[in-house]
């Protein structure tokens, strides 16, 4: 089955118009990454200090070190794509676990996040587990998709848009008595990695599941 899962991203991923589930209209346009090398695998597990799931490692030597699949794309390994954040999965990982986000605790041992989907989301594999489930990271709320608030999107008289992601942004104070949002959490999506990448290679909505996580 890994080989038809392989074959099948290869393919989508071939398509300029489906290498990412966000590429229509990216300016540079995006790109698959030159494949990773065993010896680059390797390096990356001594760094994380766990093995990646098989099929991760496949997607990185077989077709490309990151740059296409769901969201804005796989993140690669070093000297891959860096997700459009400025930072491969190795880099993400070690920082979470440094300084945990959205005040969380600690972030999880062997949970790599490996693609974004925009507003600080993205999707995560449970490496401990041999199947490597997919979980959500949802940004500094229960959780940022369902997030009324996220992002606003506004148009001035003279035609130009303005991005709105906070009251700052609108020359409004922060209210001192709002309560904290909740700490970020890790939802569950797929029950394997396998899965995951075969839905995105067969067309699967995968966002619009992760609306309807709550």
């Amino acid at each position: 089955m890994t080989d038809d899962i392989v074959e099948l991203v290869r393919a989508r991923a071939a398509n300029p118009g489906t290498i990412h589930d966000v590429a229509q209209g990216l300016s540079p346009a995006p790109k698959i990454y030159p494949p990773a090398t065993a010896d680059d695998i390797g390096k990356a597990e001594e760094r994380l200090g766990f093995e990646l799931p098989l099929l991760l490692k496949r997607i990185y030597i077989e077709v490309g070190n990151g740059g296409f699949g769901p969201g804005y794309g796989l993140m690669g390994i070093t000297g891959g794509y860096d997700g459009y954040i400025g930072g491969d999965v190795l880099s993400l990982y070690t920082g979470y676990r440094e300084n945990p986000p959205g005040g969380m605790p600690e972030w999880p041992e062997k949970t790599l996040p490996v693609c974004t989907w925009g507003c600080d989301i993205y999707s995560c594999l449970d490496c401990a587990k041999p199947e490597a489930p997919v979980l959500v990271y949802g940004g500094g709320g229960e959780h940022a998709l369902g997030y009324e608030g996220l992002e606003i999107t506004l148009e001035t008289a003279d035609g130009q848009v303005i991005e709105i992601d906070g009251p700052e942004d609108l020359g409004l104070e922060p209210d001192p008595d709002a309560p904290a949002p909740p700490p970020a959490q890790l939802v569950p999506h797929k029950a394997s990695f396998e899965q995951w990448l075969t839905d995105w290679a067969q067309g699967v909505d995968l966002w619009g599941e992760m609306e309807r996580l709550g």
